[in-house]
C-alpha cells in the first residue's frame, strides 16, 4: 500500500468514498414513528366554551376529550405533533408541555387545537364582571397529561414506513356558511406503518368547524372528532389523530337537511365524524409508501399587531399572562415540516379558506398541509381586504388582531418558503453540483449559501440584505474573510433586492476569476471584501463531504484493507454494478 503511485491512491479513495456515499443514498437514516394519547375530560365537568364571553355550564359528556401525540424522528431530528381537543390552546399553554418535554426541542413541537366547541375555555375569556372563565388548575393537568402523551410517543419509537396522501373528501362533511362552496375539500392524510405491516398511527389534516353540537346544548364532547377516531382505529388498529387547516369565515359541519334544517345532534356527529373517517382511509390507503422520506423541521418567530380593542382586553385580563409587548404585539412560532414529499406549514389561528388556497399553492413541495391553530390560536385571520369591508365578515373581523394580520402571517409564510428553498438550492451547489460522479461540469462558485431575513429584521437595516447561511470549508468566500451571520447588502456596488434567490441569480452569471465586492454588515459594522469567483469542480472534494480530512499522497493507511489490490476490485466492481443498477432504474422510469 505505500507503494502506491499518488494517482492511483487517489482514485482508489475516491471510489471508497463513491461507493460509500452511494450505498448511503441507498439505505438511508431509518424514520422511527410513536404515538400517545390521555384523556383530558375534565372531572367533574366544566363549562364549555365557544367563543369570547363566558362559557355555559355542561351536565353530560358525549365521547372524552384526548390530547394525542405522533412523534417523528430521523437521525438525531424529531418532531412531535401534539392535537388537543379545545376551541384553542394559546402559546403560553403549549410553552408548559414543552418545558416538560425536553427530549424535543421546544421548536419542533407542534401543538395544535381541533377546535371543538364543546370543551372547557384555555383562553381566560372574561365574563361580563371582567371574570376570567379557565379552570387553572385543570389547565395545568392538561400540559400533564399532554406531555404524558408525548412521553408515550417518545417512549414508542420504532422503525416505521410512511405514507403521505392527499385527496378530495367525497360526501356531505363541511361547506362554508357564508359562501356555500368557499372551502377546501382535499383531505390529507399521514399514516405510519410498523415493519409487521402494523398501522402505528393515522392522521387526518382536514378544514372544518367541529360544531355540530355547539356550546349551549351543555355537552362536553370532542364533537364530530370522537367518531372520525373510532372509525380509524376500528379498521387499522393504531391511533388516530385530527389536525384543523384553514377553518375560517365560515367553514362549518355540514348538517343541513333536506328541509334546510340543522341538525345538531350527536347522531349528526357520528355520520360526519364517520364518513371523514372512512374518506381519509381510502385516500391514504391508495398511497404508496414515501421512498426515503425526509424529515425537516424549520421555525420562524412572527410578529402580529394587536389592534382589536376587545382582543386587547382580553390577553390583558386573562390569568394565563399572555405575553404582549410594549408595542401592542404579540409573538408567537410558524413552522415548516418537511416530510417526505409534503411540506406543513403552521397558522396561529382560524385562516380564512382564501388565504388557504393561497398558501397551499405558494407553499411548494409534492404535497400541502396546513395545521391550524397550531403553536397558538389568535382567532381569525384575514386579508386586509376582506377586513371591516362588508356586513358578512363583521364578527370574524371582530375577533381578529388587525388589518394586517392575514397580509403578516402570507409574507412570512413565504420568506420561509423562500429561505428553504435558498437553503436547498445552497445545498444542491455544494453538494450534488458539485458530486464527484459529475467532476467535468464546471460551473461559478463563490461557496456561499443564502438566507432570507425576516421582515422586522429587514425593518431595522439601513438597506434590504441577505444573510449569510453557511460557507463552504476552505471555499472561496471564507478565504476571502466572508463569516456565516453576515448580512451582505451591495453587490459590486449595487444594492441586493433582499432576497436569496435574487443572489442565486447573480451567481450564476459569474465568469470565472471574476472578482465580486461584497458590502457586508457584521456587528453593526459595514466591510468590503473581495470574492474571486472561483470553479466549483476544484472545491468539489471537500463541498461534497466537508466531515472528510484531505487524504495525502503520504496518508498512512496501512492496514485500511487486507488485501489492497482484491479489495479495491471488488469495491470497483460493486460500484459499477451500483451503477448499473441506477441505470436500469431510471431506464424503468
Amino acid at each position: 500500500m505505500r507503494g502506491m503511485p499518488s494517482g492511483e491512491w487517489d482514485m482508489s479513495i475516491r471510489l471508497v468514498v463513491l461507493f460509500l456515499a452511494a450505498a448511503t443514498m441507498i439505505c438511508p437514516g431509518q424514520i422511527r414513528v410513536g404515538v400517545g394519547k390521555r384523556v383530558v375530560t375534565p372531572d367533574p365537568l366544566l363549562p364549555v366554551s365557544g367563543g369570547i364571553g363566558p362559557g355555559y355550564p355542561a351536565e353530560k359528556k358525549l365521547g372524552d376529550l384526548y390530547a394525542r401525540a405522533m412523534v417523528l424522528q430521523r437521525g438525531e431530528t424529531r418532531v412531535g405533533f401534539v392535537a388537543v381537543d379545545f376551541l384553542g390552546f394559546p402559546s403560553v399553554l403549549g410553552d408548559r408541555v414543552r418545558r416538560l418535554v425536553p427530549e424535543i426541542p421546544g421548536d419542533h413541537l407542534l401543538i395544535g387545537a381541533s377546535h371543538t366547541h364543546s370543551a372547557p375555555d384555555c383562553y381566560g375569556f372574561p365574563d361580563e364582571f371582567g371574570k376570567p372563565g379557565c379552570d387553572m388548575d385543570y389547565l395545568d393537568r392538561v400540559c400533564r397529561l399532554a406531555a404524558e402523551a408525548v412521553h408515550e410517543a417518545l417512549e414508542g419509537l420504532a422503525p416505521a414506513r410512511l405514507k403521505v396522501a392527499t385527496g378530495e373528501a367525497r360526501g356531505q362533511i363541511a361547506f362554508n356558511y357564508y359562501a356555500d362552496e368557499l372551502y377546501d375539500p382535499r383531505c390529507s392524510v399521514i399514516q405510519a406503518v410498523g415493519e409487521g405491516d402494523e398501522v402505528i398511527g393515522t392522521l387526518v389534516n382536514y378544514a372544518i368547524h367541529p360544531e355540530v353540537l355547539g356550546p349551549k346544548q351543555g355537552v362536553v364532547s370532542p364533537d364530530v372528532m370522537g367518531p372520525l377516531w373510532e372509525r380509524i382505529e376500528a379498521e387499522t388498529g393504531g391511533m388516530a389523530m385530527f389536525m384543523n387547516g384553514a377553518l375560517g369565515g365560515m367553514v362549518t359541519a355540514d348538517v343541513r337537511g333536506e328541509d334546510g334544517r340543522h341538525r345538531q345532534t350527536w347522531e349528526e356527529c357520528q355520520r360526519i365524524g364517520d364518513l371523514l373517517g372512512r374518506e381519509a382511509l381510502r385516500i391514504v390507503n391508495e398511497a404508496p409508501f414515501q421512498e426515503d422520506p425526509m424529515l425537516r423541521c424549520h421555525t420562524r418567530r412572527v410578529s402580529f399587531p394587536v389592534e382589536n380593542a376587545a382582543l386587547k382586553q382580553i390577553i390583558q385580563l386573562s390569568p394565563l399572562n399572555h405575553p404582549m409587548g410594549e408595542d401592542g404585539r404579540v409573538t408567537t412560532q410558524m413552522n415548516l415540516v418537511e416530510l417526505g414529499d409534503a411540506r406543513i406549514l403552521t397558522i396561529p389561528g382560524e385562516a380564512l379558506p382564501n388565504i388557504g388556497y393561497y398558501l397551499k399553492r405558494k407553499l411548494g413541495g409534492e404535497q400541502q398541509l396546513l395545521f391550524g391553530l397550531t403553536n397558538d390560536a389568535f382567532g381569525y385571520l384575514l386579508t386586509k381586504v376582506d377586513w371591516n369591508s362588508f356586513e358578512r365578515y363583521a364578527y370574524i373581523t371582530r375577533t381578529c388582531l388587525g388589518e394586517m394580520t392575514g397580509e403578516i402571517l402570507m409574507e412570512e409564510a413565504l420568506a420561509m418558503v423562500r429561505q428553504i428553498d435558498a437553503e436547498e438550492e445552497a445545498w444542491l451547489s455544494v453538494s450534488s453540483s458539485s458530486s464527484l460522479l459529475d467532476e467535468e461540469v464546471p460551473g461559478p462558485w463563490l461557496g456561499i449559501g443564502w438566507q432570507d431575513l425576516d421582515a422586522l429584521e429587514l425593518s431595522a437595516l439601513p438597506a434590504p440584505g441577505v444573510r449569510v447561511l453557511d460557507l463552504a470549508p476552505d471555499g472561496p468566500a471564507e478565504k476571502a474573510g466572508v463569516r456565516a451571520g453576515d448580512v451582505v447588502t451591495h453587490w459590486n456596488g449595487e444594492k441586493v433586492k433582499g432576497t436569496a434567490a435574487a443572489l442565486w441569480d447573480r451567481v450564476a452569471d459569474l465568469k470565472l476569476n471574476e472578482k465580486v465586492t461584497l458590502s457586508i454588515l457584521r456587528k453593526g459594522k459595514t466591510h468590503a471584501i473581495d470574492v474571486r469567483v472561483t470553479d466549483r469542480t476544484d472545491y468539489a472534494w471537500k463541498a461534497w463531504r466537508p466531515d472528510l480530512p484531505d487524504f495525502a499522497p503520504e496518508f498512512d493507511v496501512e492496514g485500511l484493507f487486507d488485501d489492497s489490490a482484491a479489495e479495491l476490485e471488488e469495491i470497483k466492481r460493486q460500484f459499477e454494478a451500483l451503477e448499473a443498477d441506477l441505470d436500469d432504474g431510471e431506464d424503468g422510469e
